[in-house]
């Protein structure tokens, strides 16, 4: 289900105009469409951040009680490569953040 760029609320699909906040969809329907994605975009990423730094913490915990090397580089290179997840997440969060300061409010 689509949802307004305004109001981040469910609108149905086909709408012209949100009910919720009075938002014209049906001009706006591209920015509606790139709104989703990007929403989509960031919570994957967010999701994928959140799932890193766990893997993280878990191999780290594993390398100080068994004292591995290798299981130590692993760690490193988990948080390494949730870093670079999340700054990534990150900049599609700052273009959506863009999006919706452009989406101005419709008279009342």
């Amino acid at each position: 289900m689509p949802r307004c760029p305004l109001c981040s609320r469910s609108v149905e699909q086909g709408a012209r105009i949100c009910p919720h906040c009075g938002y014209e969809l049906g001009k706006n329907l591209q920015l509606v469409v790139e709104f989703e994605k990007l929403g989509r975009t960031t919570e994957v990423f967010f999701g994928l951040t959140v799932v890193l730094f766990i893997a993280f913490i878990v191999s780290t915990s594993i390398a100080v009680l068994s004292r591995s090397f290798s299981t130590a580089l692993l760690a490193i290179a988990l948080l390494v490569v949730a870093f670079v997840v999340a700054v990534i997440g990150n900049s599609y969060a700052t273009r959506l953040k863009k999006l919706m300061r452009s989406v101005r409010r419709p008279p009342r």
